[in-house]
């Protein structure tokens, strides 16, 4: 697998160079030492590496092991029996746990707190299959007489594990202010309906962080991480972050950025970046996954929606002329022109809504409000944040007519 990884990255850099030398010893300089041009073949992916690639793969590495292990004991470098057999050999634990010996004789020691069989004070005796009761690194050896096995080892996970679909990344204190990056932080959230276990998933890419064996996360309940227990930092300008779980697999990866489409206010203004209604796990590569939270600090742990809707949409129950769904997004405050600017404002919290402006010329096809206006910035003040437009210098029209427009998730 590593070998195929490795090999994957080069490939496109093996066509280009293959296209540029492919045909040197064939076509251009033959007769080098005596050689004629029929000698040679040309020299491409197809033909020459990946014949090679796959004779690695699948002929040379399975039988590179024994052949090592083999010298190794020649020169007694390697233990003359065998290491015990795991089945299955780490990952999810749906069934009991068997431990094979594949040597005609000895007993099988094994530990489930990570320490080595040889000298730990809590290994066992193998006496047929058993499931664990905690996730984490099982280690195995055989001992027979007085010789010690190779060590077998592989982690095991006993709860659920998180996977895609199952745990989001649901805030980034990316950018504090001031020149200290210690109280940065980022947060996920299980949003399943049953507890996970995250033995095994990792931050990859970003920041490195392995989740700690055997921790679990309730639903509906969120971790935090804090600077200073991961390596690296969050960049203040925005990067790529990786969340994959105990296989390797990706459970979530997107690049975060720190300029309009995305929230700015996060960036060295003090807040956090707050995944919209996670629940609902939207794509968090998208800038609209995404606003800034309420509160300077963020909300660690916690989230700052504010209720869902619930009524009748279209009402006007305050008498302010807005829809009470209207209200709900915006903070019951009505859109206005101020000095040549049109100003809306949008309640921060109101996660269950979506909410947008649109414009027209005639009442009557309707246009998102970019289509005549330029956003100047956003103004944040508390929960609430305020968009200011003007009319895009090339707008040449008589007059233009605007409406909000809101809908509940």
């Amino acid at each position: 697998e590593t070998w195929r990884l490795r090999a994957d990255v080069l490939d496109l850099a093996l066509f280009a160079e293959s296209a540029r030398w492919g045909d040197h010893r064939r076509d251009v300089n033959p007769t080098a030492q005596g050689h004629q041009s029929s000698d040679f073949d040309l020299y491409t992916v197809e033909n020459t590496i990946r014949p090679v690639s796959d004779f690695l793969v699948n002929t040379y590495f399975p039988a590179r092991r024994d052949v090592i292990i083999a010298q190794l004991r020649a020169r007694n470098l390697f233990p003359s029996i065998n290491a015990p057999v795991l089945a299955p050999r780490g990952g999810h634990l749906t069934s009991a746990l068997e431990i094979g010996n594949p040597n005609a004789s000895g007993i099988i020691r094994f530990t489930t707190d990570g320490s080595d069989p040889i000298d730990s004070a809590n290994a066992q005796t193998y006496t047929g299959p058993f499931m664990l009761a905690d996730s984490g690194l099982l280690r195995a050896r055989v001992l027979s007489g007085t010789e010690w096995s190779a060590l077998s080892e592989a982690t095991f996970i006993v709860g659920v594990p998180a996977t895609a679909g199952s745990l989001v990344v649901s805030e980034i204190y990316y950018n504090p202010p001031g020149p200290s990056e210690a109280s940065e932080f980022i947060e996920v959230m299980n949003i399943s309906a049953g507890p996970l276990d995250l033995t095994g998933a990792a931050f990859t890419s970003g920041i490195q962080f392995p989740f700690a064996d055997n921790a679990t996360l309730p639903p509906g309940a969120r971790l935090v991480i804090n600077a200073g227990t991961y390596q690296g930092q969050l960049d203040n300008g925005g990067e790529f972050i990786a969340l994959t779980d105990a296989e390797g697999n990706t459970i979530e990866s997107f690049t975060y950025g720190d300029k309009y489409p995305w929230p700015e206010s996060p960036d060295g203004g003090g807040f956090s970046l707050v995944r919209v209604a996670p629940l609902l796990n939207l794509d968090p590569a998208l800038p609209g996954s995404w606003r800034a939270s309420v509160a300077p600090g963020g909300t660690p742990g916690t989230g700052d929606e504010i209720p869902a809707f619930s009524g009748d949409a279209n009402a006007d129950l305050d008498g302010n002329g807005l829809p009470d769904l209207v209200d709900h997004a915006t903070g019951g405050i009505p859109p206005r022109i101020v000095d040549g600017e049109f100003w809306i404002s949008r309640q921060l919290g109101a996660d269950d809504v979506l909410f947008g402006a649109e414009c027209s010329t005639d009442l009557s096809a309707w246009l998102p409000l970019d289509s005549y206006f330029e956003r100047i910035a956003d103004d944040q003040n508390g929960a609430i944040v305020r968009t200011r437009y003007r009319l895009k210098t090339s707008t040449v029209i008589g007059q233009i007519f605007s409406r909000l427009r809101a809908s509940q998730r």
